[in-house]
């Protein structure tokens, strides 16, 4: 397991229990608040969601807690660039965390990764009659 120093901006990791094999998590901010409190911010790419466009999406921004995603993370297999839309999705979420409106996830990455599916599919059904 990882631990929060080896974590860098654009690195590609594995994930146990991952959604789907060719699913990945990019590392886009590794944070320090302060006082114990610290968040690393990733995006997943791959996840099955599909939409009218593609059968599987990017979540372009998810905070998690060091709890939650070190023990997640498997294998480094690149150095690469951070995710389109990651800034984007990090700076909404980080203006709510100022504020005291945001967290962070303290699930594993395929936990969260299938809440957040499980959501969007749902949405994307549309009312049910």
């Amino acid at each position: 397991m990882p631990n929060l120093n080896d974590l860098a901006p654009g690195q590609v990791w594995t994930y146990s229990d991952a959604v789907s094999p060719t699913s990945r998590v990019v590392i886009g901010r590794v944070d320090d608040f302060g006082d114990g409190i610290q968040v690393v911010s990733i995006a997943v790419t791959d996840v099955p969601i599909p939409t009218v466009d593609a059968s599987r999406q990017t979540i372009g921004h998810m905070p998690f807690a060091p709890d939650g995603i070190l023990p997640s993370l498997i294998r480094l297999e690149e150095d690469g660039a951070i995710s389109d839309g990651f800034e984007d999705g990090y700076a909404t979420w980080r203006s709510a965390w100022d504020e005291g409106q945001a967290g962070a996830f303290t699930l594993s990455v395929a936990d969260a990764v299938d809440a957040i599916a499980q959501t969007a599919g749902s949405a994307s059904a549309g009312p049910q009659s």
